[in-house]
């Protein structure tokens, strides 16, 4: 019975390790100017999978950021073919772009950057990725599970650029006050926008 019982948990254990999702995150170590902001999309947990590409969405606020541009020089993609697109569909994002094939074999790297022009008021924008329509492919077009990061808000400050984690922002203002308490209060008790609550 001993014996049986080590080989459910040693298979559990090989289970969880092979079916460990690959995870993308959005790098708070963003590389910013005058005019533009550029967004290093992170990969972890690759475990050195041989992907044939992928596809991210970007979310954020194109009244105030725009013109995207993909940077691909120093990560994954660079020298490879890469498409990009205006989401029209009910997932939302504002910038789609992917790799469709021979992106190779992942590693814990940057993935790709996104280069954002940010309007003169720029102040703040929450920033994500799309988990829905985020994730990575195997050869033969077999999706790869793949996780994403949570909402993150870029910050316009006095000592410059900062990018911080912030859920429960329910008003998107990339705050936390008592302004996302009324938000809740009125979704719950006055029929007001609907609202996911983060975990």
């Amino acid at each position: 019975m001993k014996r049986i019982c080590c080989y459910v948990i040693a298979f559990f254990f090989m289970y969880v390790c092979i079916c460990e999702a690959v995870h993308l995150s959005i790098s708070t170590d963003l590389t910013a100017t005058d005019t533009w902001i550029e967004i290093p999309i992170h990969i972890s947990d690759s475990k050195n999978i041989n992907a044939g590409g992928f596809s991210l969405r970007l979310d954020y606020d194109n009244t105030i950021l725009f013109n995207p541009e993909v940077i691909t020089e120093g990560t994954l993609t660079e020298g490879k073919s890469f498409f990009t697109k205006v989401p029209d569909d009910e997932y939302g994002g504002k910038y789609a772009v992917g790799v469709m094939m021979n992106l190779g074999q992942l590693t814990d790297t940057i993935l790709v950057k996104i280069r954002l022009h940010p309007s003169e008021n720029f102040h703040y924008s929450p920033i994500s990725l799309v988990a829905e329509k985020t994730n990575f492919h195997d050869p033969s077009l077999y999706t790869i599970e793949t996780t994403v990061s949570k909402k993150l808000v870029m910050i316009q400050t006095a000592e410059g650029l900062q990018v911080k984690s912030v859920i429960y922002d329910y008003n998107n203002d990339g705050l936390l006050n008592i302004q996302d308490v009324l938000v809740i209060m009125k979704y719950l008790f006055g029929g007001g926008v609907p609202i996911v609550m983060e975990q």
